[in-house]
């Protein structure tokens, strides 16, 4: 495990979550819908994402908390991903965009819209 965040020789300070920090809400939506795919790619759901599970590292959302992963192909896995893509499109609506939680879903399992 590494630390995140600036390492100033006077006080490092750690990276903080994207609830506290999201100034390019576009950029960084891609970026964490990436990580997400990836993720999913890897048959992996993260379980508990949101706003609060998400470190902003200079534009760079990095993912914490996979406690609650789980493989895709459980039973629970379906009512996680569109928990987990409700919340994230709530946050960045909030942010101004306009995301449709099904049409993210169907980007995250690589079907087209």
């Amino acid at each position: 495990m590494g630390f995140i965040g600036a390492q100033l020789p006077e006080q490092p300070y750690a990276a903080p979550l994207l609830k506290d920090d999201c100034e390019e809400p576009e950029v960084i939506y891609k970026k964490l819908i990436e990580s997400v795919k990836l993720l999913y790619n890897a048959k992996i759901i993260h379980g508990d994402l949101s706003e609060f599970n998400v470190l902003n590292d200079n534009g760079e959302p990095i993912l914490i908390d996979l406690s609650h992963g789980t493989q895709t192909n459980s039973n629970a896995a379906q009512e996680m991903l569109e928990r987990e893509v409700e919340n994230i499109c709530k946050f960045f609506n909030r942010k101004g965009m306009k995301l449709s939680p099904l049409e993210v879903i169907k980007e995250i399992k690589n079907q087209k819209t």
